[in-house]
């Protein structure tokens, strides 16, 4: 599928620690000729700063739940609780490579989540994930931001 028309604007946010996880999304977005900007960080504050900068609103976040200093789930709570961020309703889904029963079940308590997913081990799995996620957030409809 190509929703390349139908895309609504802004970057996707990647917040993870790991440099080599970074190279292979980066990858992964070029095979799949995503159309978008990405702005990549490896912690929460730093990209907390870029998101209250007044820059574009971001297409989609994903985030790392495991990160220095603060986690992807004090991120989020961060974002909730952030007026003006909160308003553009932002589409935040966590991608980790393991994830506990607990940490599900407290983040969909807790937080206003879009989705929760397991980094799959194979290049490939991870490849169809990521393309399922653009499609998916592509045609999901959003409000209007300004």
């Amino acid at each position: 599928m190509n929703f390349a028309q139908t895309l609504p604007p802004g970057p996707i946010v990647i917040i993870d620690d790991d440099d080599d996880e970074q190279f292979i999304l980066e990858k992964i977005f070029q095979e799949l000729n995503t159309p978008r900007e990405r702005v990549y960080f490896t912690n929460a504050a730093a990209a907390f700063e870029y998101l209250t900068s007044g820059t574009p609103t971001p297409f989609l976040i994903i985030c790392d739940m495991i990160l220095p200093a603060e986690n992807g789930v004090e991120f989020k709570k961060r974002i909730d609780t952030h007026p003006q961020l909160k308003l553009k309703s932002i589409p935040f889904i966590f991608m980790s490579n393991v994830i506990s029963n607990t940490a599900l079940m407290d983040s969909y308590a807790d937080l206003a989540l879009q989705g929760i997913f397991e980094k799959p081990f194979d290049y490939t799995d991870l490849k169809d994930l990521i393309e399922i996620i653009l499609n998916y957030w592509s045609i999901c409809k959003q409000p209007a931001t300004g």
